[in-house]
């Protein structure tokens, strides 16, 4: 085989489209499994190669929801995910019945399957980080967009300049469930299911459809006005109810301060249907406005800044607020590594041969934004 023609990413996205078919079997599984076993060759090893991450599945396969899996105590990450447990324990929280605490391996995929469903989630959008526990806590907010060095003369004293500064208080993190996925007791007892990766995809998706609208909700209550919608200038019936013009895209990206603008992350987010309709803008010639650029991680790209899609994002009508810009980065999302678990229940669904997971998480977001300050991220607003 020619070099180019295989590569490792061609095969996991097919191995992907087999595991998330409709029609998944034994058959179909098998054939996952052996596009991933490729894979791992060609990339010289595997993420799912983890130990902690084997011992997992092992315990999942084994469907024992009396007996807590727990990660080998050889590891240094196993160490502190015990005490991590005693932690949790000491400070007044009990194990779900039949919960396992998984390991960071499994915490990882179902970051990596709701940020490619919700970039609101991605860690290149936002400011992502883990805490044991899921009680309120205080961040700071730091505005400091107006001050500017000024020249003085020798020994003249120093001018303060105070920054907006406040704290933002991020409320105790909700608890989230995935909801059961079924597998038969044969398929989940297969050396060969891939347990771990079927279902961190599954509850990451769920997570992402259930959580998004809640991160999307604090994000545009936080966010201000940039900009109300004129609509498409060079199609007739248009509205700034019904569409988006590009001086609309101008004007918030405008508004939005440019030392926010020069931040390490910034972005555009909307969902699909207000990309694909953005696509349609045209001259009065006819001609496409926006061109489909990419960057260099193959990002899609407006007006010079990558574009996330978020499902979760209103579509354009009268009244609605389907565009955000700017420094995503001061979006914060709190996910208690404490509180991801995975239940196995074996009982309730014996009677048909099946076996039943469900997945808990306990996440929260907020916009790090002093209540006085120029808000880092804007929303573009159409007309009512």
């Amino acid at each position: 085989m020619r070099p180019g023609l295989l590569d490792r990413d061609t095969l996991l996205r097919q191995a992907h489209l087999l595991i998330t078919s409709d029609k998944f079997d034994h058959q179909a599984n098998a054939r996952a499994n052996a596009l991933m076993t490729l894979a791992q060759q060609l990339n010289g090893g595997h993420a799912f190669d983890d130990p902690e991450l084997r011992s997992f599945s092992d315990a999942l396969r084994a469907a024992r929801p009396a007996v807590p899996w727990q990660p080998p105590v050889e590891s240094v990450k196993a160490q502190d995910r015990l005490r991590q447990m005693k932690q949790t324990r000491d400070l007044g929280e009990t194990s779900l019945p039949g919960g396992y605490l998984v390991p960071q391996a499994f915490r990882d995929l179902l970051q990596a399957a709701m940020a490619a469903y919700n970039r609101i989630f991605d860690e290149d959008v936002c400011w992502r980080f883990e805490t044991d526990t899921g009680a309120t806590m205080q961040l700071p907010a730091i505005d400091d967009t107006s001050s500017a060095a000024v020249q003085v003369g020798e020994g003249v004293q120093t001018v303060v300049i105070d920054p907006t500064a406040e704290q933002v208080t991020l409320p105790a993190a909700v608890a989230w469930r995935s909801g059961m996925v079924n597998w038969s007791f044969e398929l989940n007892q297969d050396s060969k299911f891939p347990a771990t990766e079927m279902l961190g995809l599954a509850f990451g998706i769920r997570f992402a459809r259930g959580i998004g609208p809640t991160f999307t909700s604090a994000l545009l209550a936080a966010a201000k006005l940039g900009a109300t919608a004129a609509g498409d200038p060079n199609k007739t019936g248009a509205t700034g109810a019904n569409s988006i013009g590009y001086p609309d895209l101008l004007a918030l990206r405008t508004s939005i301060n440019p030392a926010y603008r020069a931040a390490a992350k910034v972005w555009w987010l909307m969902n699909d249907s207000t990309l694909s309709a953005l696509d349609t803008l045209t001259d009065k010639n006819g001609r496409p406005i926006l061109h489909p650029l990419r960057d260099e991680n193959g990002n899609r790209l407006l007006l010079d800044f990558p574009v996330g899609l978020c499902p979760s994002m209103p579509s354009i009508g009268a009244g609605a607020t389907p565009v955000l810009f700017g420094a995503t980065g001061y979006f914060v999302v709190r996910d208690v590594s404490s509180g991801t678990r995975v239940q196995v229940i074996t009982e309730r669904y014996a009677e048909y041969g099946q076996v039943a997971f469900q997945g808990y998480k306990r996440m929260n977001g907020a916009l790090l934004c002093a209540s006085g300050a120029d808000s880092p991220v804007k929303f573009l607003q159409n007309a009512a």
